[in-house]
């Protein structure tokens, strides 16, 4: 029977493994692009690792599946609010198909699997976990991580003046959870197994500027400190690569596979700022930055983000939780944070857009969607051409050239029982080199349209990420001039185990990439890929999620950069 092997590597751009295998860093990077094919990977919108993975895991666009980003609008509130996939999700992950069908699998760190699914074999949920949560099938396994020590989520998160520290946790973060998944890879029996290293991706925010003398956040300073970091880091990649493929025999297969890639972040830009000063979005009347009560008590720093990164960087977690515990819906009397939310401050019978989510969406306050919506269905298609035809027109005034690269109606990039959800504009800046984040607009000082990262992320996420694939069931032919796509995965890996393909999957079977061998009895125009039918699943019952947990997860999301 077939038996693959994917290691993912989340945010990984095709463009620096080429690079360093080619200088010799990466030699087991390199011996798979050699002895199979490979190939840059077209990620989904918004390119967030929250709407990939799942796109992943599904073979499905997000309006299929409904995850869009790390948070989603609450329609009635307006508040956001963390979203969670894992076995909530109403469509089957490539993981849960190959378990109904019998056969064994391991996943390991994968983004989005909490909360965590029973599966044939064993999980590990990674990325979207909450601390002090079970994060294991079968239960059991979790006593015994957690007695070596195993953690899902750092303690140790990046600033200006810890970056050696940050350095320390990831190196050891990695070593920690691909340890685990090393020896799950020889303990138990599996047919498919899968193991995400997630830190090319913050490393890839966090030190881009280091190796890229061209980024304005350079210096030679910089350079003499952090300048190998990023390839140090693939090489440490690299080097776990190998001890998986030690571990398994030549008749696997071995896909190497990023969700998306990463590239220069240059600027941020406060989008509900240019949709308030376009007449697209009202502020309350008398609210101004830093006005609201709450704002007295956060420019003091005394704000709920505050309290929790000062117990957290203290250890105190659980004292975190207790406090929480004990106040419950009084803690809502302190602000989240210094910057003043977006919920409270806009006046929603005046609005007829705003901003929400990462890198740059637009949603319409539209009548019988949203709680206030204003904007009738009937208007819909023309203010969403005004929207485009203004942000179009859009200049950045230190270079005078335009910012808006790309935009994009929603009907364009989804389809399916979600689409409600997904954002009705997508805005693409300077392909991603610009990227907006909702909620600090109007902060206490406000910054203007554009300013430099307040998170100190040099580099951000790109369309394009990486996939390598190697073993008896793939051809060699080194670099595929056509890049594949991240949904295209998990038919390719049913097709290869013996399994249909659900009809419901958007994406196709990598047919090119296969031999005769992986497509089955004859030659490609005989090799049948076959279909099933629509396949859902009832989602497992939600556990409880508290306002603890939500708190938690929006820690981790700021921590990340990806919300405010």
């Amino acid at each position: 029977m077939t038996r693959t092997l994917i290691i993912g590597l989340d945010g990984a751009p095709l463009e620096l493994i080429e690079r360093w295998a080619a200088t010799g860093d990466l030699p087991h990077l390199a011996g798979l692009m050699e002895r199979g094919t490979y190939g840059e990977l077209r990620s989904v919108m918004p390119v967030l690792s929250s709407a990939a993975w799942v796109s992943f895991m599904t073979g499905m666009n997000p309006g299929k599946h409904g995850i869009y980003d790390f948070v989603q609008r609450d329609l009635q509130s307006y508040r956001r609010r963390t979203v969670r996939a894992g076995s909530t999700l109403a469509v089957p992950t490539l993981w849960q198909l190959l378990g109904q069908a019998g056969q064994r699998v391991g996943v390991v760190n994968v983004p989005m699997t909490y909360p965590v699914e029973a599966v044939n074999g064993v999980l590990i949920s990674g990325l979207g976990t909450p601390d002090y949560r079970p994060f294991t099938h079968p239960p059991a396994l979790e006593e015994k991580l957690r007695a070596e020590g195993y953690r899902v989520n750092k303690r140790t998160h990046f600033a200006p003046g810890n970056e050696q520290a940050f350095l320390d946790e990831v190196n050891a973060i990695t070593d920690m959870q691909a340890g685990a998944a090393l020896e799950l890879l020889g303990s138990e029996e599996w047919d498919f197994f899968m193991h995400v290293i997630r830190d090319p991706d913050e490393m890839g925010h966090f030190f881009w500027a280091a190796s890229d003398p061209t980024h304005p956040a350079y210096t030679p300073a910089l350079a003499a400190a952090y300048g190998n970091a990023l390839r140090d880091y693939y090489r440490k990649i690299d080097g776990w690569l190998g001890r998986f493929l030690a571990a398994v025999d030549e008749e696997t297969d071995v896909i190497v596979v990023s969700d998306h890639g990463s590239g220069p972040l240059y600027k941020d830009v406060s989008l509900n700022e240019w949709l308030r000063q376009a007449g697209f979005l009202h502020l309350k009347e008398g609210v101004s930055a830093g006005s609201a009560p709450k704002q007295l008590l956060a420019r003091l720093g005394i704000t709920r983000q505050g309290i929790s990164k000062l117990l957290r960087r203290s250890g105190l977690g659980r004292v975190e939780r207790w406090i929480k515990d004990l106040l419950g819906d009084k803690i809502e009397l302190l602000a989240e944070s210094q910057r003043q939310e977006l919920s409270e401050i806009v006046d929603w019978s005046r609005t007829r857009a705003y901003s929400f989510g990462y890198h740059g969406q637009i949603y319409l306050n539209l009548a019988g969607r949203e709680a206030e919506g204003i904007v009738p269905v009937e208007e819909y298609a023309s203010l969403c051409d005004e929207i485009c035809a203004a942000l179009g027109r859009l200049v950045d005034p230190a270079d005078g050239q335009p910012v808006v690269s790309a935009l994009y109606r929603k009907e364009e990039l989804f389809h399916g029982p979600h689409l409600a959800w997904a954002p009705d504009i997508t805005v693409i800046m300077r392909d991603l080199a610009y990227i907006t984040r909702q909620g600090y607009e109007f902060a206490a000082t406000p910054a203007g349209l554009f300013a430099t990262p307040h998170t100190h992320e040099t580099g951000s996420h790109r369309e394009m990420g990486a996939i390598l694939a190697a073993g008896p069931s793939f051809a060699r032919q080194g670099r595929s001039q056509t890049p594949a796509n991240l949904i295209d995965i998990a038919p390719t890996v049913l097709h290869l185990h013996g399994q249909p393909v659900p009809s419901a999957m958007d994406g196709a079977v990598l047919a090119e990439w296969l031999t005769g061998a992986g497509l089955g009895e004859g030659a490609l125009s005989a090799a049948p890929v076959t279909s099933g039918g629509e396949t859902a699943t009832a989602p497992a019952p939600a556990p409880e999620w508290s306002d603890e947990d939500e708190e938690t997860m929006m820690q981790q999301l700021r921590n990340l950069g990806y919300v405010e």
